[in-house]
């Protein structure tokens, strides 16, 4: 069932780019996110490290995919926007690690530790709204 959506996905996304719309861009990540969500049912509560990293690499393959449909053929490679965006999902992914790892280590430690991821997870989402409202990514 989860190869079957992923390929529908993959279907969606290659026609989403062959008519140059953003339609099937769109329904083809969210394919890709419930298959991803199937595959999470019956492992338990703990959480899935993986999902972060997951997360990352959803961020950009819809970074791709509407760069692609947003410019279109060109002669030159768009190195700023394509670094920006792996920029932008490797810290948010190793952000996201390090915030896990802080609260997997909260039962051993003590109100310190826990008072530094506080902080971290406040100065993660600042960052966030603050490159959103720039427009930047």
């Amino acid at each position: 069932m989860v190869g079957l959506i992923a390929a529908l996905a993959l279907v969606s996304l290659s026609a989403g780019l062959g008519l140059r719309r953003a339609s099937p861009v769109l329904w083809s990540i969210a394919l890709l996110g419930l298959a991803y969500g199937l595959t999470l049912i019956g492992r338990g509560g703990a959480i899935d490290g993986w999902s972060l990293l997951v997360a990352g690499w959803l961020f950009l393959y819809a970074e791709s995919a509407y760069l692609a449909l947003e410019t279109g053929p060109q002669s030159f490679w768009p190195w700023r926007h394509v670094l920006t965006a792996l920029a932008t999902a490797g810290g948010s992914s190793l952000a996201g690690i390090v915030l896990l790892a802080l609260n997997q280590s909260l039962i051993a430690s003590g109100p310190l530790l826990m008072a530094a991821g506080v902080i971290a997870a406040v100065c993660l989402l600042a960052l966030v709204a603050a490159a959103s409202s720039r427009g930047t990514v």
